[in-house]
Formats: structure tokens, sequence, C-alpha cells
């Protein structure tokens, strides 16, 4: 059976917190100086990087400078003096907006995310290795995020220490992520990701998770359908194959 952990299904609603953080940066951008760039929360969201729900909220924008500069602050924006040595920032290719590279970004938050889980899964996001031609390529790799950890001592070092082995270049979503580490602290082995199903030669299908060697396969089915189930719809015509292979699959629901 797996565990429930506190924070599994706190992502209702992210996309609209998400956005209004973006808008709020697109205006803040227009009086940045450029000493300036977005950090932390703020960076995570620019970088598509999955978060839950609760640090969203109210949307405030996170903005650092280097030491001894001093950071920004109003009602809207949270400001951070950040040692150099400690973190990097780049101009981001899709909007333009100056932040924090996505492993000093993902540094950041080992003072922000209070469950491990939500700490791997960011990592996992920005190490994924892509699968497809249009794929987007990784944001960054493991041994970057190593770096990052050794650069010096911060808010959360602990943290980031016991989250770097766990993370994995294979995971596709933040639900997977809990999913595969829920089933490994309940004292199963490691699950391979995303699985290639195949028959007589054949693709069939690729399963979230999978223990190939006993013919597992494990997806997560997370939230209520949606009107007309077709999401479901498309998730058992995944599942019914998978089964018609030899390969056993358990739907992974919220307990």
């Amino acid at each position: 059976m797996l565990r429930r952990h506190a924070g599994e299904s706190d992502t209702g609603g992210s996309d609209a917190a998400e956005q209004r953080i973006l808008e709020l940066a697109a205006q803040f951008a227009h009086c940045m100086t450029p000493h300036q760039f977005f950090s932390h929360t703020t960076a995570a969201v620019i970088w598509g990087l999955p978060l839950p729900r609760r640090v969203l909220t109210p949307a405030v924008l996170d903005v650092a400078v280097f030491a001894p500069r001093r950071g920004p602050g109003s009602p809207r924006v949270r400001g951070h003096e950040v040692a150099e040595r400690l973190a990097h920032a780049q101009i981001h290719e899709g909007s333009g907006l100056r932040v924090a590279s996505p492993a000093s970004t993902w540094a950041m938050l080992g003072a922000v995310l209070t469950d491990p889980y939500d700490l791997i899964a960011v990592g996992d996001a920005i190490v994924r290795v892509p699968r497809h031609t249009d794929d987007p390529p990784a944001l960054g790799t493991i041994a970057q995020l190593g770096l990052a950890v050794s650069a010096g001592r911060r808010v959360g070092i602990g943290a980031l220490r016991r989250a770097l082995p766990r993370i994995c270049t294979g995971s596709s979503s933040r639900p997977e992520t809990w999913m595969r580490l829920a089933l490994i602290d309940d004292g199963l082995p490691a699950p391979a990701p995303n699985f290639d199903v195949l028959h007589d030669g054949h693709w069939i299908a690729r399963v979230d998770l999978a223990y190939p060697a006993f013919k597992i396969a494990i997806e997560y089915e997370g939230g209520a359908p949606p009107p007309g189930a077709g999401a479901v719809g498309a998730r058992s015509r995944t599942v019914r194959p998978v089964g018609r292979s030899g390969v056993e699959s358990h739907p992974g629901h919220e307990a």
C-alpha cells in the first residue's frame, strides 16, 4: 500500500498562481536594475519547475541581488541578498528575464520547500533527459546541482545534501517523482521510470514506473476524472494492451 504523504495533492490551482507570478514578473522587469534578478520561487516558475501551490500564494516576487547590495522590498516583492559564490544569474531565453540559473534556483529552494519530495521533484525536472526529438533539452545536470550544493553554506544545505542522491534523470512529472519515492521509502526497490512496453518487438505503451523483471507497471492516477472521462479513457486504452503483453498494470491512486 502506498502511503499518502502530506502535499501530494497540493497542486490544484497552481497554473493560475504561476500565470499571475509570470505576469507580475513581466511587469516588474521594466523597473529592474541591472544588478537584480528573479530568484527562489519566482525563478522556479519562470523555468517551468513544479512547485506546490502553497508556496505560490499569495503572488509575491522573489528578487535577488549579489551582496553587499541590498535587495528590493515592497508588498509584492521579497528582496534577497545572495553571496556571489552561491548563485549564477542568466537571461531566460524564452522570456528575456534575468533569473537565477536552474541549478542555483534549485539550491535556493532548499530553504523554501519543506517536503523533501518536492525538492527532489524540482531536481528531477531540471535534469530530465529528453526522450523524443521534440522534447526540450534538460535545464541542467546532476553534476551542476552538485556544484550548487558544494558552493558553500546556505539555509537548507542539509535538505539539499539529502535530496541530491535521490534525483533521477528519467522522471516526467512531480506526481511520478512522488510515487517513485513512496515506493522506495515503503521498502521496494527503485522502479524503472517511463518504461517502454514492447510486445513481439512492437511498442505498446510507455508506463510511468515499472518493475520489468516482475512484469509490473505502475501508473499514477490523481484527482477526479473530467466530465466524459476522456483522460480516464485514454489511460484505460494504454493499460489494456499492456496487460495483453504480459505486464500487470497497477494504477497508483491517491489514498
